[in-house]
């Protein structure tokens, strides 16, 4: 395990007085640079107060933006999965109930007789279109897929590019991401090295070119998921293993490394062990800050150019820090109950405000000055709210509700999709032809 020594963090945030260069004459004088004062924090330095959430009236700091699309047609695919020769290989279903396997198969046969209108699988939107992965595979669900962008003045839909083939490899799309008009996609390629019987996967970053559907490679590598994406460049995280011995996810580092779209440039700005996460955090205004969380110790330290802050909490499963505040969110239950605790400690006030989320949300995003948050599962029907929370204040505004459960963050603009209701039969085949949804766009004010 890595060991963090804060003293020389501490002593490193300091700049010590320069002496400029010296003017000989009787009326030079000599200017040094102040001294920038660290403070050591601990939690008991705060005060505590407890404060409610509570929904307000006053004018949100988000301006959300809601756009409906009804009956949607994209066209019908017969995925090369569902060619007679080679559909039996890619048979999802296997019973040893001959009568039930019987049944079985003839479903599938009808299936793969039958073109796919297309299911959404993922989505992403800018200012301008909205832009979704269509699954045209009902029948194994990885051999043929199509991209397309729907305009939001001409209500034009466009397929910008698809995929379909039987190599071994999955013909989708899958997370798509948006900034501005840079689309991107991630292809993950398989390496199987038969000699040393190992299998390594390699990420390829995809630029799609949003008028022309052209796609270029922007980088590929050793990455496992996209962490974050703006105009600047694209964080991307890395699972780390012990060697080459396998462990339980619960047990596994992460390794965030910054990919610079202006300068083609890598580097590592986080690693965390499997106690221990390290995280560099950029604020507006150029300056950088860093979260360590220590699982094992139950402690997380904040440090900024003006703050070491250090506070004991156990079950975390969320942190975020600004230059004047820092939130830690944790769950005793570490379940989906209603046991989410929010600590947000205030530097200038020296104020530790102790708020329950009950009801507010399990998931959190931070944009500006607030997070984002979402829930799982069926609540006030089958829908969840979207909420943004200022920690500070206790308030809490609706953004919207959704079926979908997770918002991506893209800098200050993030989007979700309200997907439609679709029904399926007892074998999983798709059987209506609702393509009725609605895509959330978000921009911080």
């Amino acid at each position: 395990m890595k060991k963090y020594i804060l003293a020389l963090l501490i002593a490193l945030s300091c700049v010590s007085c320069q002496e400029k260069n010296k003017d000989t004459s009787e009326n030079a004088v000599e200017e040094t640079v102040t001294e920038i004062s660290v403070r050591e924090l601990t939690e008991r330095d705060f005060s505590v107060i407890n404060l409610n959430l509570r929904y307000s009236q006053a004018e949100c700091p988000i301006e959300v933006r809601e756009e409906s699309f009804s009956g949607l047609d994209f066209g019908q695919k017969m995925s090369p999965c569902k060619a007679e020769n080679v559909r039996e290989q890619y048979q999802q279903i296997h019973y040893d109930d001959p009568e039930l396997q019987k049944e079985l198969l003839e479903q599938y046969d009808k299936i793969c007789e039958t073109p796919s209108s297309g299911e959404i699988m993922s989505y992403t939107s800018n200012n301008d279109s909205a832009f979704f992965e269509v699954d045209f595979d009902d029948y194994c669900h990885r051999h043929c897929s199509s991209l397309f962008a729907y305009d939001y003045d001409t209500g034009k839909l466009r397929e910008l590019s698809s995929k379909e083939g039987l190599e071994e490899t999955n013909y989708n799309y899958g997370s798509l991401y948006c900034v501005d008009d840079m689309l991107i996609y991630c292809d993950y390629e398989t390496l199987n090295n038969h000699e040393n019987q190992t299998t390594d996967t390699i990420m390829h970053i995809i630029q799609v070119d949003t008028k022309t559907g052209k796609e270029s490679e922007v980088l590929s590598g050793d990455y496992d998921y996209v962490y974050h994406i703006d105009k600047e460049g694209i964080m991307l995280g890395t699972f780390l293993t012990n060697g080459d011995e396998i462990r339980d996810i619960s047990e596994t580092g992460v390794k965030i490394t910054e990919y610079d779209l202006s300068t083609g440039e890598t580097q590592v700005i986080s690693e965390s062990d499997s106690f221990t996460n390290d995280m560099k955090i950029f604020f507006d205004d150029g300056s950088t800050g860093r979260i360590i969380q220590d699982d094992k110790n139950g402690t997380v330290n904040f440090i900024t150019d003006e703050v070491n802050m250090l506070a004991n909490h156990k079950k975390i499963v969320y942190n975020a820090l600004w230059k004047d505040k820092a939130v830690v969110i944790t769950n005793e239950a570490l379940a989906y109950t209603s046991n989410y605790m929010m600590y947000t400690y205030d530097f200038n006030k020296m104020e530790c405000l102790v708020s329950k989320l009950d009801g507010f949300g399990r998931n959190f995003v931070q944009v500006g000055n607030g997070l984002v948050s979402t829930s799982y599962g069926s609540w006030e029907g089958n829908k969840s709210p979207v909420n943004y929370i200022i920690p500070e204040s206790g308030n809490v505004f609706r953004l919207a509700e959704t079926n979908s459960g997770n918002v991506d963050n893209i800098s200050d603009n993030f989007c979700f999709m309200e997907r439609p209701v679709h029904t399926y039969d007892q074998y999983g085949k798709r059987i209506d032809e609702n393509n009725d949804f609605k895509v959330y766009h978000f921009e911080l004010k």
